[in-house]
């Protein structure tokens, strides 16, 4: 029996056109799809520095309006062990973590509920749920700039929300013991307490005028803008939003004077 017809496949500039479109295609979508990804993280981070809102505010309350110190030391005789085996016994507690570590560099991992603000977000002693850092952030090597000079650092998701060291007493009394009474701030819906930062160790933002006017050369230790050109800010309030350095991020907005 004869076949009534032949099979006819692609000719080779047919397929040709068919992967330029798809080309194209991807070529437009991926930027959307990308803008979209951005703008998430975006509004998760800003959720994130709401929730630190909560516990600052608990904090503040059971405090007599008192800031937290920016770091205390401790030693626990009963340890942590980490990852690499090795059990930890000292560790320095920030306003939204815990580090632990032995000696020299800091190690052992962070653990936000035992931060300052932990027991006023609902967490758990010792957990790492809910460490409140930026989702733009990955763990992993990075570069930042310290007067123009580029310094290779290991750059953590749980540090890439910093605070401000101003509404800390480290100025004045090296920090430790007891934070600053802020009451008496002229302008609490423009005094930043906490905003996105590069992700290196120590987590804060350095108030000074070479990070006010440059802070594109300083990017160790000031806002970094990496959303759609702004920095996502939490102010003494309670609000968090976008905000741009060169209307947020100045002295005209610090404590200035130590507490005695």
């Amino acid at each position: 029996m004869k076949r009534s017809g032949t099979l006819k496949g692609f000719t080779l500039i047919e397929l040709l056109v068919v992967i330029a479109i798809i080309a194209i295609l991807a070529a437009l979508l991926t930027p959307a799809a990308k803008d979209a990804l951005d703008r998430g993280r975006a509004a998760v981070c800003l959720s994130n520095l709401h929730q630190l809102a909560v516990g600052f505010t608990g904090y503040m309350v059971d405090h007599n309006e008192n800031t937290p110190p920016y770091v205390s030391l401790h030693t626990d005789p009963r340890g942590w062990r980490g990852p690499d085996g090795v059990r930890y016994n000292q560790f320095r507690r920030h306003w939204h973590y815990t580090a632990w570590f032995k000696s020299g560099p800091w190690q052992g991992g962070p653990r936000d509920s035992d931060g300052f603000l932990g027991p006023y977000m609902g967490g758990l002693e010792g957990a790492t749920f809910g460490i409140m850092g930026c989702p733009s952030v990955f763990d992993g090597w990075g570069v930042t700039l310290f007067g123009g000079v580029g310094y290779p650092a290991y750059l953590y998701h749980h540090e890439s929300l910093g605070l401000n060291l101003d509404a800390t007493n480290l100025f004045c009394d090296g920090g430790l013991g007891r934070g600053r009474y802020v009451p008496g701030v002229d302008r609490p819906t423009a005094y930043m307490i906490f905003g996105d930062v590069i992700g290196v160790e120590g987590a804060y933002m350095s108030p000074n005028p070479a990070r006010f006017s440059r802070p594109d050369l300083y990017t160790r230790h000031s806002p970094i803008p990496r959303h759609n050109g702004g920095f996502n800010a939490l102010y003494l309030d309670g609000h968090a939003r976008k905000a741009a350095l060169a209307e947020d991020w100045t002295e005209e907005f610090l404590l200035r004077t130590c507490q005695n």
